[in-house]
């Protein structure tokens, strides 16, 4: 059940993202052609949107999972629970490329892998950061933004500027082991907690 509620959390962050992106281009007169994400070069609707996703996820991510962190028992599972979001968001972002006549062309399976890369990623990213600090804070979480910002923003040059393949499944795999070792490094930090001051100290 609390596995739905968070995939279902990535979800719902994920239509707001683009009902936000979707006003403010139709409030500005920006184009609105979904195909920008295979443009030919970094321009700013490409970044104002990747900005836009990585400033939703540190809002709605902190919002919902402050509930777990004032329950130190729940501590352990903030990183879980922003990884399933991320899951979520992957999915709902997924489907829609999947289902644009705009981008459907374009698509294929290694942009299945890097969407479900970038976004997990990020939000392994914040939930590791919200796990980790004792008294977490929005103004605290908002200061990693460069990290996720940036993070997705090399996603998007590797496909824009088309990379070797080689940049691209190290980039995934790396990725992967990054979220590994988040998961080591909580999973140690909780065991160490749950030992005695003295066999901590052997």
């Amino acid at each position: 059940m609390i596995k739905t509620k968070f995939f279902m959390l990535g979800i719902i962050t994920a239509f707001g993202v683009l009902f936000l992106e979707l006003l403010v281009f139709t409030v500005f007169n920006l184009k609105t052609d979904l195909s920008y994400t295979y443009a030919i070069s970094l321009n700013l609707i490409i970044i104002f949107s990747v900005f836009l996703e990585e400033s939703v996820k540190i809002i709605i991510l902190f919002q919902i999972l402050k509930k777990i962190i004032s329950n130190r028992s729940e501590r352990k599972h903030i990183f879980l629970s922003a990884l399933i979001a991320g899951l979520g968001f992957s999915a709902t972002e997924i489907f829609f490329n999947f289902f644009n006549s705009q981008i459907n062309s374009y698509f294929s399976w290694s942009d299945v892998f890097g969407l479900l890369t970038v976004h997990t990623t990020t939000f392994a990213i914040l939930g590791y950061i919200l796990a980790k600090k004792t008294d977490p804070s929005l103004p605290k979480l908002a200061l990693f933004f460069p990290v996720v910002f940036s993070f997705h923003l090399f996603y998007n040059s590797l496909i824009i500027y088309q990379w070797s393949s080689i940049f691209y499944f190290l980039f995934i795999i790396l990725s992967f082991l990054l979220i590994l070792a988040f998961f080591w490094d909580l999973r140690r930090h909780l065991k160490e907690q749950s030992l005695p001051k003295s066999e901590i100290g052997l």
